[in-house]
């Protein structure tokens, strides 16, 4: 099983997760964990898995656990990036009539920012 690399960063309203590697049982409590820390209350969470190459059930889990624990907190959980396998695993399951997706960075910050702002988005805050 491989790894994974999570970084984020912080604009007006939005907190933006960039995770690269395998999404799977041994890295889904991590990327769990991470997004918790980030994560500012009220933020849009958009997750960029564009370099993230397998996602497997337990992977699918997280991002639900997460989208439930982010709209508890008045914020949405949208993905962007998705590549052939992850996007294959979310639409056989149906969930991705549950999660947001996007197909560029762009869009997911216009919808993150035009929900909650209705502008553009703000400047970049901070990046790990």
């Amino acid at each position: 099983m491989g790894g994974i690399t999570l970084r984020r960063q912080y604009l007006a309203g939005v907190t933006i997760v960039m995770v690269s590697g395998e999404l799977d049982l041994a890295t889904a409590d991590e990327l769990e964990e991470f997004v918790r820390r980030v994560h500012r209350a009220g933020d849009e969470v958009v997750m960029d898995l564009a370099d993230t190459s397998f996602m497997d059930c337990t992977g699918l889990n997280a991002l639900l656990h997460l989208r439930q624990e982010i709209s508890r907190d008045g914020g949405t959980l949208r993905l962007v990036g998705l590549q052939r396998e992850p996007i294959r695993v979310l639409r056989l399951s149906g969930m991705d009539r549950w999660l947001p997706t996007h197909d560029s960075l762009e869009q997911a910050l216009t919808a993150a920012t035009g929900r909650r702002h209705r502008g553009t988005p703000g400047g970049l805050i901070g990046s790990t």
